[in-house]
């Protein structure tokens, strides 16, 4: 199929595509522009790249709500067990987790999760703020320390949540 020649409302129609999450190739599919075409452009006008560059910031947003919309929706998590014509079935009738569908959202959830840490690590990647009094921990003594400090957080974290014989 041949490419089309970007116009103005097709760089309207693509980069709203953008904005709503919709991938950068699916769009340019769709509308039967290269992402090459799309790249060049954003090469040469620094205005279009601007354009882009906010689109992938709407976009991201879009499917970081998504996320949100993956996660609470539970319809089909549960099924309904019609049981089997073997007497000896355990689990009878009634509603079991449909574990399969619960895995493919959790996997739905965490594919965009981890793009967006990929895309823009600044604002969705998971970073660790090493820092002391608000000052960045610069030595190997220092993050010895940070790293022991965390070792014994979690060890009296482990304490706190056990139940204590005094207690009782």
């Amino acid at each position: 199929m041949p490419k089309l020649v970007l116009n103005r409302s097709i760089e309207d129609a693509i980069l709203e595509e953008v904005s709503d999450g919709i991938p950068l190739a699916e769009a340019c599919r769709k509308h039967g522009v290269g992402r090459t075409t799309i790249y060049d452009r954003r090469d040469a006008d620094k205005e279009f790249a601007e354009r882009l560059a906010r689109a992938r910031e709407l976009g991201e947003d879009a499917i970081l709500e998504e996320t949100l919309d993956i996660a609470d929706d539970a319809t089909n998590d549960w099924m309904m067990r019609t049981g089997r014509d073997d007497e000896h079935d355990e689990q009878g009738v009634g509603w079991r987790l449909n574990g399969e569908h619960v895995q493919r959202s959790k996997l739905r959830v965490e594919t965009r999760l981890k793009l967006l840490a990929v895309w823009n690590p600044k604002k969705f990647g998971s970073k660790v703020d090493v820092t002391s009094g608000g000052e960045q921990i610069k030595s190997a003594d220092d993050i010895s320390t940070m790293t022991r400090l965390a070792s014994l957080a979690a060890s009296l974290q482990g304490r706190i949540d056990e139940p204590s014989d005094d207690a009782e």
